[in-house]
This record gives C-alpha cells, sequence and structure tokens, in this order.
C-alpha cells in the first residue's frame, strides 16, 4: 500500500471514532477511489463531519459511487467539495442517486470533472 493510502487508512480509523472535528481539507492528496473508499467508510459512521474537502484527488466514478453510498446514511455532512477529479457522467449518475437519500448536504461542489 503507497503512502497516501495508508494515511488515509489510518485517518478513516481516527474519523470513525472522532466527535468534535467539523472541517476536513484533503485537497491534493492522490487518495484515488481506493483511499476515498476509507473516507466514504468513516463518513457512515462519523456524527460531526459537517465539510469534507477533497478537490483533485483523481477520484473517478468508482470512486463517487463510494461517496454517494455514504451520502445515503451519512446525517451530518453540509459541504462536500469534490471539484477537479475524474467523476464524469457515471459518476455523477452515483451521485445524483445518493443525493436522493440524503437530507443534509446543502452544497456540492463537482467542477471540472467532465460531467
Amino acid at each position: 500500500m503507497d503512502a497516501p493510502l495508508t494515511r488515509a487508512k489510518c485517518l478513516s480509523d481516527s474519523l470513525r471514532r472522532n466527535n468534535t472535528l467539523t472541517a476536513l481539507n484533503l485537497v491534493n492528496n492522490n487518495l484515488r477511489s481506493v483511499g476515498v473508499n476509507y473516507i466514504a467508510d468513516a463518513l457512515l459512521k462519523n456524527k460531526a463531519l459537517a465539510a469534507l474537502r477533497l478537490h483533485n484527488n483523481k477520484i473517478d466514478a468508482l470512486g463517487a459511487q463510494y461517496i454517494a453510498d455514504a451520502l445515503c446514511t451519512n446525517d451530518t455532512l453540509t459541504k462536500l467539495s469534490l471539484d477537479d477529479n475524474f467523476i464524469q457522467s457515471d459518476g455523477a449518475k452515483y451521485m445524483a442517486n445518493g443525493l436522493l437519500k440524503n437530507k443534509t448536504l446543502t452544497t456540492l461542489n463537482l467542477d471540472n470533472n467532465n460531467i
């Protein structure tokens, strides 16, 4: 496992148990979809995080699916930034499905994803 993925897994483990952090900026960390899967998994359990920035992390449609699945049950995230990734139209479809079930997200940025 490369360094960004190892750090993403460690961060995810901490986020699952954290109940105070409300904003997390992970811009430019080369997480890719594998790394964002760890973060999405943490969103299933975290009850404090309100803002998450994942700009420019090479997240593709699969990564968007991981995030969308987490949005279905997450009830604290209000702002999500996914600009400058590779989500494209398939990933946008996953995000749309996740948004149908999410009741808290008020701001979503998908700029520069070739949608």
